[in-house]
């Protein structure tokens, strides 16, 4: 089944969601990728957070499983549940090339939910940094990132 007739499937708010159909997700190619963005942009927010919301539980049931280029398709929907969950989704994943993203997050998206789970997930990576497991400027990037964050009294609680 191509990306975008599995996606037609899931985005179809009429049926429920099967987890057979959410495990094509997992491991999609750069070409994969490339061909469901697209058409994931126009999944209706409240399916793209309940695929989501599966998809982060499988995630954690098994870390075989490996769902980010869905979480980083999602990283700048419209929708801040979409956002949020897409952060948290990233949580399992070492790849420093989110590192940015979610520093952005963290900086910029107007949600302080999707802040405060950017702030979680850059936590983990604190901590890999802590263990010498990121580059150095990686470490000084989120810890940068981190430090300004807690400093600033306006800030939501949740976030800082």
């Amino acid at each position: 089944m191509s990306s975008n007739d599995l996606l037609k499937d899931l985005a179809n708010e009429e049926t429920p969601l099967k987890y057979s159909k959410l495990l094509q997700l997992s491991g999609l190619s750069s070409e994969e990728l490339a061909d469901f963005t697209p058409e994931w942009v126009s999944v209706a927010g409240a399916r793209k957070h309940e695929i989501l919301a599966k998809l982060v539980e499988l995630s954690e049931n098994n870390l075989e499983f490996d769902f980010s280029g869905v979480f980083r398709a999602s990283l700048d929907d419209a929708e801040e549940d979409v956002r949020e969950k897409a952060t948290l989704g990233l949580w399992e994943s070492d790849d420093r090339a989110i590192i940015r993203p979610l520093i952005g997050l963290l900086n910029e998206d107007p949600s302080a939910k999707v802040k405060a789970a950017a702030a979680l997930t850059l936590g983990k990576f604190a901590a890999m940094a802590q263990n010498r497991k990121l580059l150095p400027r990686d470490a000084e990037r989120i810890q940068q990132a981190l430090i300004a964050v807690i400093s600033l009294e306006a800030e939501d609680l949740e976030v800082r």
